[in-house]
């Protein structure tokens, strides 16, 4: 079973880097999609910090939601699995394993930081004046 097992870490780390990608052009969409009110902040006043603050926090808040709805559906499922399939037939499924919950917590992470990074850039570059004029 070797081979076998090595191939399938394998196949679950290109899982994983895929997943993580697909997370940070997510973040990323979804801040092209605010830059016009980035711009109205930051011409009002706003710090660039504050900004990034607000929304690391609200894009924390939306994708740890999801990841602990997202756990907690699998365990339910699992529950079930085991309780009416494996369990009947002499199996015994674990309900809980942390290291595959430790490791599906990169995904929301990841997404933070990748947002944060591209908002910070973004920020850096950007002519707010020039953005708010371009929405005539």
């Amino acid at each position: 079973f070797g081979p076998f097992l090595m191939g399938l870490r394998v196949l679950a780390l290109l899982l994983i880097a895929v997943s993580l990608l697909v997370v940070g052009l997510l973040a990323h969409l979804t801040l092209r999609r605010r830059v016009d009110e980035l711009a109205l902040l930051l011409v009002v006043g706003q710090s660039p910090g504050a900004l990034l603050r607000r929304g690391g926090l609200e894009s924390a808040a939306v994708l740890l939601t999801g990841w602990a709805l997202g756990v907690g559906l699998a365990q339910l499922g699992l529950w079930s699995l085991g309780r009416w399939v494996m369990a009947p037939r002499g199996f015994a499924l674990p309900v809980f394993q942390a290291e595959p919950v430790a490791l599906s917590l990169l995904l929301p992470l990841t997404g933070v930081v990748v947002g944060l990074a591209l908002t910070r850039r973004r920020l850096r570059r950007m002519d707010p004046i020039r953005v708010i004029e371009r929405r005539r």
